[in-house]
């Protein structure tokens, strides 16, 4: 949830896409959370979700899981 200052600080969900296509991989969904980055406009299968747990330094596994279980749904 949080940059690798050395390599990601500054990147938007966007930008997080466009490393992952360098490398030949195009995801159909990309989940985000809207209060931990921005940058999702124009990114096909961007889906904004909450996914922080309460401090903010980890995903919160009930969300993340309803979250993923909502794409299978």
């Amino acid at each position: 949830l949080h940059p690798q200052v050395s390599e990601t600080a500054g990147y938007g969900v966007a930008d997080h896409v466009d490393a992952l296509a360098r490398h030949g991989l195009i995801p159909e969904v990309v989940l985000y959370d809207p209060d931990t980055i921005r940058g999702a406009d124009g990114v096909v299968g961007a889906r904004g979700v909450r996914l922080a747990a309460a401090n903010g330094l980890a995903h919160d596994p009930v969300l993340l899981g309803g979250a993923l279980a909502a794409l299978v749904a």
